[in-house]
C-alpha cells in the first residue's frame, strides 16, 4: 500500500542467496505458485519445532530442496511463501515481524485480542490446545516454539477480532479496494489454469455466492473462516483441538460454509 514492495519484485531483491530466487516474484509467494516446498513438510526442517529459530534458519532448512515445479507453472500450498513474505516485511520496514504487525495493523485497527504470540506474555482468556489421537482420546497438545510457524501461523486472536478484521477489510479500512479486489480474485498459472486461490485467501463461487475462505491447523488448534464480502457476512469457527486426520478440517469447512448460506437464506446441496 505504501509502495515499498511491488508484486512483481523478485525474491532475489530481498533474499539474494536463495537458489532460484531471481525467478520468483512476490505475487507468486502470495498465490502459492512459487514452487518452493513448504519448510514444515521437508524432513530436514522437522528438528527445530521445539527450538528458537530465526527466519533465516528456517530458510536454510529448504535451501537445498528441489522445487516442486518452476515458478508460475502450478499451484501448491506452501508455508514457505509466508516465511519469505515475513522476511520481506522485516527487511523493508526495519521492524521485527511481530512489532510490524502490532504497530501497523493490530493496534491501529483496534484488534485488542490479536497478537503475534509471545509465550512469555500472559494473555487473558488464552485457551489451552489439545490433541485427538487415532484412538479418539483427548490429550494435551505437544509443544511448538512459536518462532517455528513465524509468519505462516503464529498469530493468536478470537472470534470478535476476526469479525472486526473482516468488517474493516470490506470497508476498505485496511487496504484500498483495488488491491483487495485483486487479492480476492482467483489467480492463474502461466498456462491460464485457475488455482482457486488469491493472495492469502481461497476464493470460490457456490450457488452464486462469492466466498473468501481460509482455515488452518497448528499444534492444539484448528480453525476456519468464511467471508461473503458482498453481504458483509463473516462466519468463523475456532477449535482448540487438533485431530490426527482431516475429518475435522472438512467438518469445519463444511460447517462455516453451511452457516453462511443459512444466514443468507440459501440452501447448499454439498455433503460434508
Amino acid at each position: 500500500k505504501e509502495g515499498k514492495v511491488k508484486l512483481d519484485d523478485r525474491l532475489s531483491k530481498y533474499v539474494p542467496d536463495f537458489p532460484g530466487a531471481e525467478a520468483i516474484t512476490v505475487e507468486q509467494l502470495l498465490t502459492h505458485t512459487s514452487g518452493i516446498r513448504s519448510y514444515n513438510h521437508v524432513p530436514s526442517a522437522q528438528v527445530g519445532v521445539r527450538d528458537d529459530n530465526t527466519p533465516m534458519q528456517l530458510v536454510d532448512g529448504i535451501r537445498n530442496e528441489k522445487p516442486a515445479f518452476a515458478p508460475g507453472e502450478s499451484w501448491m500450498y506452501s508455508n514457505s511463501g509466508y516465511l519469505f513474505l515475513g522476511i520481506i516485511i522485516e527487511k523493508v520496514s526495519g521492524l521485527k515481524y511481530a512489532d510490524y504487525m502490532q504497530t501497523k495493523l493490530f493496534t491501529p485497527l483496534g484488534l485488542k485480542h490479536t497478537f503475534v504470540e509471545d509465550e512469555t506474555q500472559i494473555v487473558t482468556g488464552r485457551v489451552k490446545g489439545y490433541a485427538i489421537g487415532t484412538d479418539n482420546v483427548l490429550r494435551n497438545a505437544g509443544y511448538m516454539n512459536m518462532t517455528y510457524p513465524y509468519a505462516a501461523g503464529s498469530i493468536e486472536t478470537n472470534v470478535d477480532d476476526l469479525a472486526r478484521w473482516n468488517e474493516l477489510l470490506v470497508a476498505g479500512k485496511v487496504i484500498d479496494k483495488a488491491l483487495l479486489d485483486r487479492a480476492w480474485t482467483e489467480s492463474r498459472t502461466k498456462d491460464g489454469k485457475p488455482t482457486g486461490y488469491g493472495y492469502g485467501w481461497y476464493v470460490s463461487d457456490e450457488d452464486g455466492v462469492h466466498f473468501v475462505v481460509h482455515g488452518g491447523a497448528i499444534t492444539g488448534f484448528r480453525s476456519n473462516g468464511v467471508l461473503v464480502p458482498e453481504k458483509k457476512l463473516f462466519v468463523g469457527v475456532l477449535h482448540n483441538a487438533l485431530g490426527s486426520g482431516n475429518d475435522m478440517l472438512y467438518a469445519l469447512k463444511y460447517t462455516t460454509t453451511r452457516l453462511a448460506l443459512e444466514v443468507l437464506g440459501q440452501s447448499w446441496s454439498a455433503t460434508p
